[in-house]
């Protein structure tokens, strides 16, 4: 790996794919979900694209309830808190303090 590189696109592709496949999506699917191209998706899947911008990232993991640190390779747990949970678990604490709202 070029030691400018911080993220082993493989091991990211393989995540995505993993991820994917286990909500049984196809490509076409979670690319559409997206708003992006299907061959987009599979060449993040194979390692041939191997730049992602942090929005795009947080878009995946939100779609694929994963977090950024599995993608990444940083973890192996798939559940870490992910933009979406977090969101909702502060909405439902402060449902449960003022619960007329």
């Amino acid at each position: 790996m070029d030691k400018t590189q911080v993220v082993n696109a493989a091991l990211l592709g393989e995540r995505l794919r993993r991820s994917r496949k286990a909500r049984d999506m196809s490509q076409a699917d979670l690319a559409t979900m997206l708003g992006l191209p299907q061959s987009w998706v599979s060449e993040l899947e194979t390692g041939k694209r191997p730049h992602l911008d942090a929005n795009t990232l947080a878009r995946f993991c939100m779609a694929l309830d994963v977090s950024a640190d599995y993608l990444l390779g940083m973890t192996d747990a798939t559940n870490a808190v992910t933009p979406r949970a977090t969101r909702s678990t502060k909405k439902a604490q402060t449902h449960a303090r003022h619960p007329d709202d």
